[in-house]
């Protein structure tokens, strides 16, 4: 890993322009999310993150935080739906620059099978050449719980911030600890379409109308890095981290 001078690190984090929270998501009620060491999953802005059991509170929050940073200063930057190949670069950049060891994205076009698919499909291919059995079954938990519960303040938050009725760009990762660092499963997907989404979960894409890409890696938190910079983080998010972050009930 490239070494990280943290008084840098500091300066590059106050310096970070943040896109604002939207009225439509500031509106959204909010309700506090307990964390524990058992299993669950959080949206944060347009990702949700999937957390195995025995991963720390503070770890947890650790993902929430700096993926949500890395979001925010990359939807400032640029397009979300619109300049994915830019809004990546930065977004990875920023995720670097906080202690994660990321390497750089290669998407590749998703060739559907039938007339016709769901995002769940495409994100299982991802998942699967890169996280394990557990992560993958939390990862199908969660999704079906977002789409039996997609009026839910997750539910309003991922879709609102995942997609617009033609365009989306979101993000779902699986996090684990060994007790010092966090690894993360951590698949991106972007798509243009001709069919209307309102729910992204619910919605039947068709093939030959819809270009969805998709890639995948595994990152881990340097804990040593993040630590050093972690009050700085939750500073410059002040309520965004309340705003657009919301537990998912699985």
């Amino acid at each position: 890993m490239t070494t990280i001078d943290i008084a840098t690190t500091k300066r590059f984090i106050a310096e970070l322009e943040l896109a604002e929270t939207p009225p439509a998501v500031a509106e959204l009620p909010y309700v506090p999310i307990a964390l524990t060491t058992e299993k669950s999953a959080s949206v944060a802005d347009g990702s949700f993150v999937c957390f195995t059991d025995g991963l720390s509170v503070q770890h947890k929050q650790d993902v929430l935080n700096s993926t949500l940073l890395a979001q925010l200063a990359a939807n400032k930057k640029y397009d979300r739906e619109k300049q994915t190949k830019e809004w990546y670069a930065y977004y990875r950049s920023v995720l670097e620059q906080v202690g994660w060891v990321v390497s750089e994205w290669h998407f590749t076009r998703y060739q559907a099978a039938a007339a016709a698919f769901q995002v769940d499909t495409v994100v299982l291919q991802i998942l699967t050449a890169i996280a394990t059995g557990n992560e993958i079954a939390l990862a199908i938990a969660v999704m079906e719980a977002l789409k039996q519960n997609s009026e839910s303040r997750a539910g309003k938050l991922f879709d609102q911030q995942s997609h617009t009725a033609s365009d989306g760009s979101f993000q779902i990762s699986c996090a684990s600890g060994d007790g010092e660092n966090v690894s993360m499963a951590l698949g991106a997907f972007s798509f243009s379409t001709t069919t209307k989404v309102t729910k992204i979960f619910w919605t039947e894409f068709n093939s030959s109308q819809t270009d969805m890409y998709k890639g995948g890696q595994n990152v881990v938190l340097n804990e040593q890095v993040y630590s050093a910079v972690r009050e700085e983080i939750i500073k410059k998010l002040g309520d965004k981290a309340k705003e657009l972050v919301a537990g998912i009930e699985i």
